[in-house]
């Protein structure tokens, strides 16, 4: 346990990651920057009064708040030398407010489509199921589709797991934001993380996060519940000390997707029911966008013109393979019509006159995998 004053504070000032139940008035919180070698005690609204609780390390904490209002939380943490004696104190505070209520989806995000509904069909993502602007990563995302609600279902172990992210990549600054998602705990009595990591580049390899090509914003150690709790998390992150490989917009930001998964400390030669299984609600990302100069990361697919009044040309990245299929999809995640594509061409025409009019999403599909989406509005 090194005794660094200065990474003391940069660690403390990293702050923490905040919880809160759907209905009732516990909230959790998790530390996002220190180590084992740190002990935090947690006071609320009097920093020299009674802790109301203490943890180490990135260990969650979880209170009940008496009732809903504004606190102010403060994260008081002491690093130990390795010898046990004290090397110094920092204190992180932070506002918080609690309703004791869900929480509303955030107005505005940086990604789209942030609560999963907009093109939304059940079924493993990228094959079968869909949901307009994201597509797996890593493993086996599923689109879950019940009672009008749309969730993404992800499932991961110590050796595998299931990662969400999104098709396009955004260029962000390389400055201060916000994450806030809500997650429910499907597998109680297993010690589960929430991993969020931000990563550059077409390609993610899962267990293979460096500083080079991918940030961990977080390891959020999920409360133990026994009911199927859901929680809106809200995570601040600061991107500014990150060296990527390569940036974006005359070098303020970086061109980066998001890698969302979720794991625990078992391994699949533990068993069969090793994995921990969570179901997200919405995934919001506040920050700055970058405007990127100069042509830029071409898309996957173009679609013109647009609007149109019954036919319409898609362009493809490339020209067309063997079993590629353009698909369009209405708002309920219907297929309302399906043609294959013409080999060895990049522009594909579609007849879509039939249609009644209004807005719906283009999905190219090969071998029965989404490799894009876009959307479409008939006149």
């Amino acid at each position: 346990c090194p005794c660094d004053i200065a990474d003391l504070i940069s660690d403390v000032n990293q702050g923490f990651a905040t919880a809160y139940a759907a209905n009732s008035c516990r909230v959790c919180f998790t530390p996002l920057a220190l180590s084992d070698c740190d002990e935090v005690e947690w006071f609320v609204d009097d920093p020299l009064g009674t802790a109301v609780g203490a943890s180490t390390g990135n260990q969650t904490f979880c209170h009940t708040f008496p009732t809903g209002g504004t606190y102010t939380v403060y994260m008081t943490v002491t690093r130990k030398r390795a010898d046990g004696s004290l090397c110094e104190s920092s204190v992180k505070n932070q506002i918080v407010t609690v309703t004791c209520l869900t929480r509303t989806v955030c107005e505005t995000s940086l990604l789209p489509n942030p609560d999963f509904d907009e093109g939304a069909v059940a079924g493993s993502l990228g094959m079968e199921g869909m949901s307009a602007g994201w597509t797996r990563a890593w493993g086996d995302p599923h689109i879950d589709v019940n009672g009008g609600k749309k969730k993404v279902r992800l499932a991961g172990n110590f050796d595998n797991a299931d990662v969400l992210s999104t098709q396009e990549t955004i260029c962000l600054q390389k400055t201060t934001g916000t994450i806030s998602l809500r997650y429910g705990i499907k597998e109680k009595g297993i010690r589960s993380t929430l991993n969020i990591q931000l990563f550059t580049g077409d390609v993610y390899t899962f267990g293979a996060c460096s500083g080079e090509n991918c940030f961990q914003v977080a390891r959020i150690e999920l409360p133990p519940s026994d009911t199927s709790e859901e929680f809106d998390l809200v995570i601040p992150y600061d991107i500014s000390n990150w060296a990527p490989a390569e940036l974006c917009g005359n070098g303020s930001g970086v061109m980066i997707r998001p890698a969302i998964f979720v794991t625990n400390d078992l391994g699949d030669e533990q068993g069969v029911d090793t994995r921990s299984v969570i179901d997200l609600d919405y995934f919001c990302l506040d920050g700055i966008l970058v405007g990127v100069n100069g042509p830029g990361k071409p898309r996957s697919m173009r679609l013109y013109p647009n609007p149109s009044a019954g036919s319409f040309t898609l362009e493809l990245a490339q020209v067309a393979t063997p079993a590629t299929t353009i698909r369009i999809i209405g708002l309920t995640g219907q297929v309302v019509n399906e043609q294959r594509v013409e080999i060895g061409r990049m522009q594909q025409r579609v007849e879509a006159g039939n249609l009644p009019a209004g807005l719906y999403f283009i999905q190219l599909a090969v071998e029965n995998r989404t490799v894009g989406v876009l959307k479409w509005v008939k006149q």
